[in-house]
This record gives structure tokens, sequence and C-alpha cells, in this order.
């Protein structure tokens, strides 16, 4: 996890480092846009997975969510680069950097979970256990992955809050910008 919020963060100053160095520093502007639509967009998944529309797979929408997500977040980072003026734009900055790590953090505790049970699972059928025997023994383990699943609890709320704090910057830059 620390891995990929060091990647996002280092590609994000190396992209403002680079706009500064050819003095096209006000190109980061509209690269808020841009991530803040891209970011948007990976909610399609939300709205798959509620089944709100069946066409697609869930596993695709997820993965678009994340990469857009991301790309997402990188681009608005470079928005933010180091020209802070306000409370708001911390903040919201800081609900983005929040937002994403609790998104890598659970994907990868997910995963990790997941393999885990699998992996248990193929070791006591190889030792000739029934399937009976293997839910049992994997019962906690399944009992905790349930429970993993629910990071979402922290999960929405992180990015409400973030989604609530772009719309206030939003508002406040065409309110106080001349």
């Amino acid at each position: 996890m620390l891995i990929w919020m060091l990647i996002i963060i280092i590609i994000s100053i190396s992209i403002d480092f680079v706009l500064h160095f050819f003095q096209l520093a006000w190109i980061g502007r509209y690269l808020g846009y841009f991530g803040t639509f891209l970011i948007a967009i990976s909610f399609v998944y939300s709205i798959r997975k509620r089944e709100l529309f069946k066409s697609g797979s869930p596993k695709t929408f997820l993965m678009l969510h994340e990469y857009l997500s991301l790309v997402g977040a990188v681009l608005i980072l470079v928005h933010a680069g180091i020209h802070y003026n306000g409370h708001l734009a911390w903040l919201a900055t800081i609900m983005l950097l929040l937002n994403v790590a609790s998104g890598i953090i659970g994907k990868s505790i997910l995963r990790n979970a997941a393999e885990t049970i699998e992996i248990k699972n193929i070791e006591l059928s190889e030792k000739g256990l029934s399937v009976d025997e293997i839910e049992k023994k994997l019962f906690l383990d399944s009992i905790t992955f349930e429970i993993m699943q629910k990071w979402r609890i922290i999960h929405i709320p992180i990015s409400l809050m973030f989604t609530i704090l772009s719309i206030l910057h939003i508002i406040s830059v065409f309110i106080f910008t001349k």
C-alpha cells in the first residue's frame, strides 16, 4: 500500500515539476477538472454493483473504477501542486489521499484474504479432508473475509467527505476567483 501511495505522489510531483520547468504550470488547473471527471466516471462501478444496469462484468467495472480513480487522483494532485491558498484545498487533498489509501488497503486486504482461503482450501483438500471438514476448518477465515468485505463502511464515508470538500472547493473558486 505504501508503495502505491509513494508512486502516486512521485508521479504527481514529477508531472508538476515538468509543467513548471516548461512554464506550463497553468495546465495544472485544467488537470483538476479532468481528474475530477475521471473520478466521477469511475462511480459507474457503484451503479453497476447495485445492478442499476446489468451489462458488463462487475469485475471489469471494478478495474475501471480503480484505474480511473488512480489516474484522477494523480491529476488532482498535480492540480493541487504546492499552491494552497486556503484550508479547504488542504482538506480536500488530505481526503483525496485518505480515499485512495483506503481503496488500496481494502483491495489488498480482500485479495490477501481470498488467496489465503484458497490456499488453505487446496492444502486441506490435498490432505484428504471432506468438504464438511474443510468448511469447519476455514469457518473463521471465511468470517474474517466477510468482515473485511465490509471495509466499505470506512471507504464510502471518506469518499463522501472528499466529494463534499471537492464540491465546496469548486464552489469557493467560482465565488472568490475574479
